[in-house]
């Protein structure tokens, strides 16, 4: 499991996320906790013109090496992802949504509420 202190260094450092192929998606733009466990569950990677959009793509069977976090899936498919703004908090509907595109079980109500923990250093680095 991928922790949040290898994700924030990644951050910090302007890192990439890449797929499961190795191909560059784009750079970490934000990284989403549970609010829960605090735990690390959703990145997104910026890509787009100057980084102007944001795939959001879970940190379940990601990996961090070489300065990178390696995703679990295929880039198409992160960029393919429901277009979501990165704004704070995410929706119970919103977490859904991304649970069901990527396949993966919904851990339940209780944590549908996510919040944004580590930005930039551009005022939007917290909830």
């Amino acid at each position: 499991m991928v922790n949040m202190q290898a994700l924030q260094d990644i951050l910090e450092k302007n890192g990439n996320i890449v797929d499961r192929e190795g191909a560059r998606i784009g750079k970490v733009g934000q990284i989403y906790l549970d609010d829960q466990t605090n735990e690390p569950e959703w990145v997104t990677a910026a890509t787009g013109l100057f980084g102007s959009s944001e795939s959001f793509v879970p940190v379940k069977g990601a990996v961090v090496h070489g300065g990178e976090v390696a995703v679990a899936y295929g880039k198409d498919m992160v960029l393919g992802a429901p277009r979501i703004e990165a704004e704070g908090h995410l929706s119970a509907q919103q977490e859904s949504e991304l649970y069901a595109y990527y396949g993966l079980e919904h851990p339940g109500s209780n944590s549908a509420a996510l919040r944004k923990h580590v930005g930039r250093g551009d005022g939007r680095d917290s909830s």
